[in-house]
Order: structure tokens, then sequence, then C-alpha cells
């Protein structure tokens, strides 16, 4: 009717009138009439502003009692927004379900960030309240996860313990991974890398249904069942990983010229959230990142292997692979309180002076750090006792009072 080129008789006003009145705009108004006369009617008689806003009220009624759809989420947080009901709004586009189907799709991202930015909400007050939201949509908690391993790799770290009802369907843990992937997107977007690659790890070991990410090889052959799932969220993951271990290893723990770390860190990471690893000595996660990146490594060479998987994710880990390899072979030294290359552990391979600085000058092996058998260069009585064997009672006597051992025999050595 609005594009009738002609004047309407009165017979078809009311009606006119009716139509317009029980029809929902998009957008919350016409944009355009070709007829004039129409438009200059509807414009001067029925668009006034009490009635723009009772009609905006009767239309924000209609669409929040509808069940969630296309046309909802299309019309109901413009309402909203023409409204002025900011605290709606903002509840309803971050709602988990309408937030995984706005940031799914190109289009309708792009009016969910425009929405936030109507809104003037900072991104980490969005990321709060995804948060909150997400862990009380799927009824996750987090936990302190703390082991023999995890004080081995610098303190307990946090994990999320998932809810058995992910697991319940195939399609409930579907849509977990879903939510997952989009919810960490939204958190790399804004730089919070290490609350995406959390989210990441944990819809990683829902898809294999493990606690432990580390046992994810094993369980590969007979539990994986959503090949391109995991594939995307490993092509996400060695990204991460490999970003921030090469910022770490080179520019944050990389020796400088005056032999001490550089603690910098590179351009590239700019507007990215690195405290969880720009401490002295990094711990927790930071620790396992090599690690991590070479189960991703194995993980897609196996996809790969699966001639029925044909997968750009797959190989876009595998380039990964080529170009970073070298970062996977790096192991985390307690004692030089760096990441160093497993050949690069045996104390032969350092020099005099790192090895003293990072080992003591007593030789000890690199994995359990005990002395090794030989000189052990010790300023205290043993080493001179190992000399006075040799010589006799003339270098025992050179030896301070305090430092004699009494002449009974091996036990008395091992005692002192």
């Amino acid at each position: 009717l609005l594009q009738v080129p002609h004047r309407l008789s009165c017979i078809h006003w009311q009606d006119l009138m009716k139509t317009m009145q029980e029809t929902t705009f998009i957008f919350c108004g016409v944009r355009s009439m070709f007829n004039q006369h129409i438009a200059r009617l509807f414009t001067k008689k029925v668009m006034t502003e009490e009635d723009r806003l009772s009609h905006l009220r009767d239309m924000e009624r209609f669409f929040g009692s509808m069940p969630t759809c296309n046309r909802k989420i299309a019309e109901y947080p413009f309402i909203l927004e023409k409204l002025h009901d900011w605290n709606g709004m903002y509840m309803y586009i971050t709602d988990i379900p309408i937030f995984r189907i706005m940031y799914s799709d190109p289009i309708r991202k792009q009016q969910f960030l425009h929405y936030i930015a109507t809104l003037g909400k900072s991104s980490e007050e969005v990321q709060r309240t995804l948060r909150t939201k997400f862990e009380h949509h799927f009824n996750v908690s987090h936990r302190w996860f703390c082991d023999a391993f995890s004080q081995l790799c610098g303190g307990p770290v946090l994990y999320y313990e998932l809810n058995p009802k992910i697991y319940r369907t195939d399609r409930d843990l579907l849509y977990f991974d879903d939510v997952v992937y989009y919810v960490s997107s939204f958190f790399e977007l804004h730089g919070q890398h290490e609350e995406s690659l959390r989210d990441l790890e944990a819809s990683l070991k829902a898809l294999y249904g493990t606690s432990d990410i580390f046992q994810i090889p094993r369980l590969h052959t007979d539990q994986c069942r959503f090949p391109a799932r995991v594939a995307r969220n490993l092509r996400r993951l060695s990204r991460l990983y490999s970003l921030h271990l090469r910022a770490l290893y080179e520019h944050w723990l990389g020796i400088g010229e005056d032999g001490y770390p550089k603690h910098q860190v590179p351009d590239y990471m700019d507007g990215v959230d690195v405290s969880w690893w720009t401490t002295p000595v990094p711990e927790g996660g930071a620790r396992t990142l090599p690690m991590k990146l070479k189960l991703v490594y194995i993980l897609a060479r196996m996809l790969a292997d699966n001639p029925a998987m044909d997968c750009e994710d797959v190989q876009e880990v595998l380039k990964n692979e080529a170009e970073h390899r070298a970062l996977a072979d790096l192991t985390w030294n307690t004692a030089l309180k760096a990441f160093v290359h497993a050949a690069s552990t045996d104390l032969d391979m350092l020099d005099p002076v790192s090895r003293a600085r990072s080992y003591g000058r007593s030789r000890r092996d690199p994995k359990t750090f005990e002395s090794r058998p030989g000189i052990i260069n010790h300023p205290h009585a043993i080493p001179s006792l190992r000399k006075s064997r040799g010589a006799g009672a003339h270098s025992d006597a050179r030896l301070p009072a305090a430092s004699r051992l009494p002449s009974g025999g091996q036990e008395s050595v091992k005692s002192r």
C-alpha cells in the first residue's frame, strides 16, 4: 500500500490506518513512501512523538514476548535502543544464546559491536558480564588445581570443572563448543588471550571427554568423534601458543648484552594482556606453553593422517609447526629460570660461567639436579678432604680448624 503512486480514496483510508497500526515496521519506521499524500498524513496525524513512543512500547512488548527467532534478534535490540532502555538492551545482547547467534554471523557481529559502542561499555565490563553469564548458563565452576606437577610448573593453575550435563547428548556438547568458540573469540579480540586459551582448552577437553589435556593424544584414536571441531580449536590454540611463547622466549627471557634477561614486551603484543607471564620468573601456565604447543602439533599430524580429513584448519596448524617447530622443543629449566632446548640441558654444553651461575660450582644432573661424581669445587670441608686423601696430613693441616673432619672413617664423613 505504501508504494501505490496514486491517491487513495477515503474508502480505503480506514483500512490503511488499521494496517499501519497493526504492522510492525522494520527498524521501527518506514524509510520511504512513494505516495506523498499518505506520507504527509502519516507524518502529521500518526507519527507524533507520543504516538511514536506508544508504538515503540507496543512493539517492545510484542517482541519481548516472542520466542527467540531471527526476526526478534533483528528487531528487539533496535527497539530497546530507540526507547533508551540501555540496561534491557545490554542484558539481552549479552545473554549467552543471543550472543552466540549474533557473534557467529558476520553482519550480526557488527551490529553487536555497534550496540556495545552505543552503550559505552568498556571491553572489561562486557567480558566480566559474559564470563558470569557463561558460568551460570552452563553451571560450570572454576577450581585451583594444585598437585606435584603444578607445583613444579610454578604453583596452582586455574581450570574449569565442567558440568556433566554438557556431555549428556552430542547436541549439548556441540552447543557448548560453539559458545566457547565465540566467547573466546570476543576475549581474543580485546587482548584477553589467557581467558581465551583457558576456554579453548576446556572445549578441547570436553570434546575428548577428559579432564587432563595432556592425556588427549592417547584418547584421540578412540574418542575423536568431531575432528572438524577439534581442528578449528587447534588452529587458534597453535596461533596463540606460538605467539606468546615466542614473545616470552625471545624478548622477555632472552639474554641481553649485559648477560641478564631483557624483560621486554615486543611491539606486536601491544593491546594484549601479558601480565600472566611478565613476571621476573614466569609461573603457572606460562611454563607449560611448549608442552601444550607440542601437543597441538601432535594432534594436528594425527588428524592429517586421516585420509577422510581434508581441513584448512589442520593445514594452518601444520604451517605453524613448520615455522615454530623450535619453540615446541623448549623445556623449562628450573635452575636457569628460563626455557632451554632439550639438547642444551646437558651441562657439558654450558660455558663454565653459566654453569657456575645456574647450577652452583658442582656438576649436577640436568633433570634431578643431584651432584654428579667428580671434583666438587666447593669452599668447605669435603672438597678439601678429597684433596687430602691424595696429599696426606699435610693438606689437612692447611684446613681451618673449624673445617677439619674427625678421623672417624666414612661414617663421620657422611654425617658431616
